[in-house]
């Protein structure tokens, strides 16, 4: 008979960025017209060591500022009173394993959007220190 039976399939691969590789994918879904919904995102695979250094660094810069204030008063700088992380910290996704050393087979396939970078974003972390000053 002519009944017609449809299904839906999900592949979800985790890749480094490289618009080539994705400009291969979209290549091969035009020339096999294959019908698909192609979602792309982009995420920074070592989030939780980013912010683990934006925090060590603004307790470095926090200190350098009390030892300064410190010095002018003809004081030192002891220790910590008080410390205080932003509560974004423990709110971010486990960090996703990414695919390396994948290798497209249409390289050759020159597009201008190969030329295209990784979409910049900006961190940040919250840290308050109270310093002991005698």
């Amino acid at each position: 008979d002519n009944s017609k039976i449809t299904a839906d399939r999900e592949i979800e691969l985790r890749l480094p960025f490289d618009m080539n590789t994705l400009n291969c994918i979209t290549e091969i879904i035009k020339e096999k017209d294959l019908t698909v919904e192609l979602d792309v995102s982009f995420v920074y695979s070592n989030i939780i060591e980013l912010h683990d250094q934006l925090i060590k660094e603004a307790v470095l810069d926090s200190k350098k500022k009390a030892e300064m204030i410190a010095e002018a008063m003809g004081q030192k700088v002891i220790g910590i009173n008080t410390l205080t992380v932003g509560d974004r910290y423990n709110n971010y996704e486990a960090e996703r394993e990414f695919i390396t050393g994948v290798h497209c087979l249409c390289e050759a396939t020159s597009f201008k959007s190969n030329k295209l970078q990784a979409p910049v974003t900006t961190e940040s972390e919250n840290v308050s220190v109270e310093w002991i000053i005698e």
